[in-house]
């Protein structure tokens, strides 16, 4: 008898030591906008099923219910801690910075707004991975090493107005990645390994204002990959690209008139042919626009 009451509570004590219960304590305080939040740094939780508890001192007259945004840094987290979510059930902003974030696994029951990535080590944005984040309004994955995106990664994200995946390792995008995103304003992909822009890989994000392609290897550009933006396009970076090096403010058709003429070597290398050139004599009253074969004014009388 003695023996299996030994035998039983070494089991009981090695079920209790693991279950040991991380706590985390957070550093509660307003953000410059002035939104009540929890600051973790330096926290470590590398099993995804430890238990987590998450304690801190908070503000005279705040709960738990009043936290906003939550910002994990300088930290060892491969997975998302979800007792972020049950702990503060209305944050809308989430940030992981420097926290070596590998996954990204957002439970059906929290309601992001905004979601900053930076520093991370997140490989795959993955078919699906913010389908259930259907409020998502900015989505930043900055310097988080990722190379592949799946054609499927942004699927419900209809209210997405910036996209930054600026500083990684992408060197392909399928032509329907962009897709679903026909809410976007603002997109940047600088700093990664794009050496291609074909036609339809915008073709839905009607709404651009903003684009960043600087810092890619990028030799060719189809002559059409901004045709469905040219009424709200204002801000068009190409810096530091094979075939230009230019930033574009754009308000007329003059400016776009400068677009096209200045992306002239980059139409010519997805085209794979020289445009041959012919002189002709008009003579004609009122206005006049010429136009190239792709329906772009070249110039403007």
């Amino acid at each position: 008898m003695w023996k299996l009451s030994l035998i039983l509570l070494f089991a009981i004590s090695a079920s209790l030591e693991a279950q040991e219960v991380i706590t985390l304590t957070c550093t509660f305080g307003r953000t410059v906008y002035g939104e009540y939040a929890c600051s973790l740094q330096g926290v470590e939780v590398l099993d995804p099923t430890s238990s987590v508890e998450i304690t801190g001192e908070h503000l005279e007259g705040y709960t738990d219910s009043d936290v906003l945004f939550v910002r994990i840094s300088s930290s060892n987290t491969p997975f998302m801690i979800q007792e972020v979510f049950t702990t503060f059930p209305n944050i809308y902003e989430l940030e992981y910075y420097d926290s070596n974030l590998q996954s990204i696994n957002i439970p059906d029951s929290a309601r992001l707004e905004w979601l900053n990535l930076i520093r991370n080590n997140i490989s795959t944005i993955e078919s699906g991975m913010f389908s259930n984040q259907p409020l998502l309004f900015y989505l930043e994955l900055y310097d988080c090493n990722v190379q592949t995106v799946d054609e499927n990664a942004f699927e419900g994200l209809s209210r997405l107005a910036g996209l930054v995946l600026w500083d990684n390792q992408i060197t392909e995008l399928s032509v329907r990645t962009f897709a679903p995103l026909t809410a976007l304003l603002v997109l940047d992909l600088e700093a990664n390994f794009l050496t291609s822009i074909p036609q339809e890989l915008l073709a839905e994000n009607i709404n651009l204002s903003t684009i960043y392609f600087s810092g890619n290897p990028i030799r060719e550009v189809h002559p059409n990959f901004a045709a469905n933006q040219r009424q709200r396009l204002r801000y068009l970076n190409m810096r530091s690209i094979d075939c230009v090096d230019r930033v574009f403010t754009i308000v007329d058709e003059l400016d776009w008139m400068d677009v096209n003429n200045s992306l002239q070597t980059c139409f010519n290398n997805f085209d794979g042919t020289v445009p041959e050139v012919r002189q002709i004599s008009l003579e004609f009253t009122g206005n006049l626009r010429v136009f190239d074969r792709f329906g772009n004014i070249i110039a403007s009388i």
